[in-house]
């Protein structure tokens, strides 16, 4: 890497910024917003149509860009990124989309599955627990080390 930040190099740190703000904040409303909000139209015949409608819109609205390109993005940080910033705080945001994604893939998409089947409190309370844990905190700790690398980009300027 050179000794000057290019100003492609900062957009790309932007874009970064930008995506981890929105994905976190989307994440943060599916989790602590509609998850609660289940419990409400609970084991009713609404239930099964709402999961049918609700899927096709969360996916390409908060799944793709929460993962792919905050993915994406994250391993362009490897290569093209603020000197400023060190590499630990870039494998650090990795690696907390890799619990985050570990996570979904191994404990809530699984849950998400039977509670297509149908509505199950204790079902749903594991996916708030769960959700929580393994991805809204591991959200929260992304933002932290990305609030770090802003304070050291901007040290700087």
């Amino acid at each position: 890497m050179s000794t000057a930040t290019s100003k492609s190099d900062l957009w790309i740190f932007v874009l970064f910024v930008f995506i981890i703000f929105y994905s976190t904040g989307a994440g943060f409303l599916e989790s602590f917003v509609n998850y609660p909000l289940w419990k409400i139209i609970g084991p009713s015949e609404q239930w099964t149509e709402y999961r049918k409608a609700l899927g096709p819109k969360i996916i390409p609205v908060l799944a793709v860009p929460s993962l792919l390109v905050s993915l994406i993005l994250n391993v362009i940080l490897f290569i093209k990124r603020p000197v400023e910033i060190p590499v630990w705080t870039v494998w650090a945001c990795l690696g907390f989309l890799a619990v985050a994604f570990i996570s979904t893939v191994f404990i809530q998409l699984p849950i998400q599955a039977k509670l297509d089947e149908g509505y199950d409190p204790k079902l749903l309370d594991r996916l708030i627990v769960s959700s929580f844990w393994l991805r809204e905190m591991m959200s929260l700790l992304r933002i932290g080390v990305v609030f770090y690398m802003m304070i050291a980009v901007y040290r700087i300027r």
